[in-house]
């Protein structure tokens, strides 16, 4: 009988094995070491360039003139107290018209917006019972001297006859009749001297009224 005899050296697989595997190892910490030297290099970049951006700032900071700043704290100062003094003396030379407004009104009419424009322009919301006081209200205004020109803009009007929830008609002694049904917008436009007019021709209106 004939010995087989295997005169070549037996291979170590766990050798092979943890060969690959240290290999693997290495690798993977090469590709660590170099990312890191990557975002490490990136980190101070970033630091530099914010450093220059802070260096530029301080320097716009101390070239920036105090003079300027001064001058333009004051123009906004002057502005503030020349609208102030505007409004002032709109509200003190309107306060006439407002109270002519006012006396022309009927016994429940009701002013409810007051708008004054710079060029002698007034928009009013008023309220009435009915639309005839509107237009006699606007034939009123019509007749005073200190008034160039005026007209009705707009006249809204809730009539009797409301509606409850459920669609049923409210009955018209149900209702509150102090409450007035029409909103009249009137856009009126003022003489230049709208003051003098007024004040000379206050008895007058008194008198016609």
């Amino acid at each position: 009988m004939l010995a087989n005899i295997n005169l070549l050296p037996k291979r170590d697989l766990k050798n092979q094995a943890r060969n690959f595997l240290g290999l693997i190892l290495a690798v993977l910490l090469l590709i660590t070491l170099i990312m890191i030297f990557f975002q490490n290099k990136s980190i101070i970049n970033e630091g530099k360039r914010l450093t220059e951006e802070y260096a530029v700032i301080q320097e716009k900071l101390l070239n920036s003139s105090p003079k300027d700043s001064t001058s333009t704290n004051k123009t906004s100062i002057e502005t503030l107290q020349s609208g102030v003094a505007y409004a002032e003396s709109i509200s003190v030379n309107i306060v006439p018209v407002l109270d002519y407004l006012t006396e022309q009104l009927p016994d429940r009419g009701f002013l409810l917006n007051f708008h004054h424009t710079d060029a002698g322009e007034l928009n009013v919301v008023i309220q009435f019972d009915t639309n005839r006081e509107a237009a006699h209200y606007l034939a009123r205004l019509k007749e005073a001297t200190f008034i160039k020109g005026v007209k009705l803009n707009s006249l809204t009007t809730n009539e009797f006859g409301e509606k409850e929830e459920d669609g049923t008609e409210v009955p018209d002694n149900e209702i509150d009749t102090n409450t007035p049904r029409t909103n009249a917008t009137y856009q009126i436009l003022l003489e230049e001297d709208y003051e003098s007019l007024l004040n000379g021709g206050e008895d007058d209106e008194h008198t016609t009224s």
